[in-house]
């Protein structure tokens, strides 16, 4: 069967294009002046990463981007077996498979095209139409590049504000999508696009499972995933570098990489919290294994940001770009990483509230709000149209899931918050480290729709199975200074933001505001962190949101001095810059130069 494939790899593939920076799969209809890749009829295709390869056979080719995890079982590449799936049973067997991918498939001359994700969508994936004219791409920064048009979406920066990501298949810009999981899209000959659901979002309980065996099936999908991984054929070579906190996430992972005897580099940490750092320090000096640590303060900023804005063109927060220096090696070779995306959620079954009615499980992700009503009120023209808009969306989404109300619940964040913000961070630098989530693969989805939340619920498998299978590692302290090996999990409590500030105020005025009740959160950040407060300073100073009406000065300004005067902000700031970025590189088609000399002038 192999000699039947007509292409391999993408080694044949002589397009340099600077443009190409992200890993993935990129296609578009026009590339004028531009030097092209592979041609079908009108579209153009280039392909960028050491996991990126593609297969042709009976006039189509398939495009793969990332891995499939049992293919150390198998003697094909991932686009090969890919396309065989596809040839043999139809698009959704290429997708109801156990891995971490993007596929496009496309005929011989162009008139079918169908391109989908993981399940979970593990790898960013946009989509841009406006028209007739439609370009996929790992990174929104490449729409800039071929000089699409692009106009923003009031709506999604209102999301972004209320709830730190915009919802859904929405972005900041109105004419960008995010690729959905569980949907296969079509582009037709009259170039229009199609979406459609192949795969369902469903809970279906054995109530028969018991504590033990939800810990050991928890055991079991860590174990799987990692062992893909680190025995897939192109990944193989690679050493491991882990970050590492003093929660239970990237304790369980380590766990599992030292009893399959990876090789472990080196472990990382970004010191914010000493209660955090302390747990970790413990574990490297225990487990004799390299810990390479930086402080806020001692973080690159501009280096950083400057991988966020060419991978994510704003569309992701800037909330949390510290974690992208986790990402950096300090070798020449490339090394693997995993995280704890998605654990709390699915191998957890974790809700972040104590309020759920299962009658209305959406309330409690809308309810999870990042801003206070005033200050949204103040910020954004149309606030209470955006709010009832973006209400009635929700509403409709939980509709598509079928189970408990903290199924539905979870359901909602992995396609909302899952997508646009925690999500985007993995794939970003994998031309340093090839980044994976155990609990953004297939196989973790069915046992979080599978297991009695009554019995697993809220971590309690979880922990269970770290305590059961791994007693050594559970007997470190987490960041309240209990080791695992005591804990007993309850369910995480989201204090409303509104008491959070009125709480912020009181403590400020009674210290006379020269005292700072949060210096190891991301609201103190932006007061006494240099970069940072400069970065915010000159954004909302020379906004072009404000300039434009589409975000109100006097709101802009309220949120500020609250900050300064020691307010819950940091979470809207950080917002309005991520969509201020946004807005300055794909709709005014600002270079990336130009905007970080602007954010960084003194």
């Amino acid at each position: 069967m192999q000699n039947s494939f007509e292409a391999k790899s993408k080694e044949t593939d002589q397009s340099s294009d600077n443009i190409f920076t992200a890993p993935g799969i990129y296609l578009s209809q026009n590339f004028a002046g531009k030097k092209k890749a592979y041609t079908f009829g009108t579209y153009n295709i280039h392909i960028n990463g050491r996991l990126s390869s593609y297969a042709s056979k009976s006039g189509w080719t398939l495009f793969f981007d990332g891995i499939y995890l049992d293919s150390f079982d198998h003697k094909l590449s991932d686009a090969e077996r890919a396309l065989d799936l596809f040839l043999d049973k139809g698009v959704e067997t290429v997708q109801n498979k156990n891995g971490f991918f993007n596929v496009l498939l496309i005929n011989e001359n162009g008139t079918s095209i169908h391109f989908l994700s993981d399940v979970l969508c593990s790898r960013p994936w946009y989509v841009y139409q406006q028209n007739n004219t439609i370009s996929v791409a790992p990174t929104p920064t490449y729409f800039a590049d071929i000089d699409l048009e692009m106009s923003l979406n009031a709506q999604a920066l209102y999301e972004q504000i209320r709830l730190l990501h915009t919802g859904y298949n929405r972005t900041l810009i109105e004419q960008i999508q995010r690729v959905l999981p569980g949907f296969s899209y079509t582009i037709e000959t009259s170039q229009t696009l199609k979406k459609e659901r192949i795969f369902s979002f469903d809970q279906q309980v054995d109530s028969s499972l018991t504590l033990d065996e939800c810990s050991e099936y928890i055991k079991d999908l860590n174990a799987e995933v990692i062992k893909g991984v680190l025995n897939h054929p192109l990944l193989k070579d690679f050493k491991v570098q882990l970050p590492l906190t003093g929660g239970l996430d990237s304790r369980h992972l380590l766990a599992e990489l030292l009893e399959q005897k990876a090789e472990i580099d080196q472990l990382q940490h970004i010191l914010i919290q000493k209660k955090d750092f302390d747990p970790v320090t413990k574990i490297a000096d225990s487990l004799n294994l390299p810990l390479n640590f930086r402080s806020l303060d001692q973080l690159d900023t501009k280096n950083l940001l400057s991988r966020w804005t060419s991978r994510t063109g704003g569309l992701s927060n800037v909330h949390q770009y510290y974690l992208l220096n986790l990402k950096n090696t300090n070798s020449d070779e490339s090394r693997i990483s995993f995280n704890g995306y998605l654990m709390d959620l699915l191998m957890g079954m974790s809700v972040k509230t104590d309020k759920l009615n299962s009658d209305n499980p959406y309330k409690a992700v809308w309810n999870r709000t990042y801003s206070s009503p005033t200050i949204r009120k103040l910020l954004i023209p149309d606030s209470k149209k955006h709010e009832k808009a973006t209400e009635a969306l929700i509403k409709e989404q939980v509709s598509a899931f079928k189970g408990e109300g903290w199924f539905k619940m979870l359901m909602l964040d992995l396609h909302n918050r899952g997508l646009h913000y925690t999500g985007n961070i993995d794939a970003m630098l994998e031309d340093e480290v090839y980044s994976f989530s155990p609990a953004a693969s297939l196989s973790v989805y069915q046992y979080a729709a599978k297991a009695p939340h009554s019995v697993a619920g809220d971590k309690k498998a979880r922990l269970h199975s770290l305590q059961k299978y791994f007693p050594e590692i559970a007997s470190f302290p987490g960041v309240e200074g209990i080791p695992f090996s005591e804990m007993k999990i309850r369910a995480e409590i989201i204090e409303s933001p509104i008491l959070k500030n009125l709480k912020s105020l009181f403590k400020a005025i009674k210290s006379g505001f020269k005292k700072d009740h949060a210096p190891e959160s991301e609201h103190s950040w932006i007061r006494k962190n240099e970069d940072l407060n400069t970065i915010h300073r000159n954004a909302i100073l020379n906004s072009e949101l404000v300039n434009d009406g589409h975000i109100n000065s006097m709101g802009l300004k309220l949120s500020w001095r609250l900050n300064e005067m020691g307010g819950y902000q940091g979470w809207t700031l950080m917002s309005f810059l991520s969509a201020e970025v946004a807005y300055r590189l794909l709709v005014k088609k600002q270079s990336q130069t130009e905007v970080l000399n602007l954010l960084f002038k003194k």
